[in-house]
């Protein structure tokens, strides 16, 4: 379903097509999805360094990605439903000792 976005002095119009998994790898691709999740510039960055905290650590907790981007629970918990509905990270294990981790390639 394509989306509008509407920004200060522009609008666009976005048509998520699925990336196959194996495109994943390269940062300029993970990028290009990131940029398409928002129009502030602000929230692609902090997108971009929660993306690769969990790609690098795994296991990332909600209260991590506070302290990483200085935000609240609810903006860090927004942040990652960005993610996983881009399918770029996933939650695994129970709510008391999972975390989130980025896709399998």
């Amino acid at each position: 379903m394509p989306e509008w976005r509407q920004g200060e002095d522009s609008v666009s119009l976005i048509f998520r097509v699925p990336l196959p998994r194996e495109k994943y790898n390269g940062a300029v691709v993970i990028d290009h999805i990131i940029t398409g999740l928002t129009t502030n510039e602000a929230t692609q960055r902090d997108l971009v360094v929660i993306y690769k905290a969990i790609s690098n650590l795994g296991n990332i907790k909600i209260a991590d990605v506070q302290k990483l981007i200085g935000k609240s629970y609810v903006t860090s918990k927004r942040y990652l439903q960005l993610l996983k509905e881009a399918g770029l990270i996933e939650y695994r294990g129970s709510l008391k000792t999972g975390g989130w981790f980025a896709v399998s390639q």
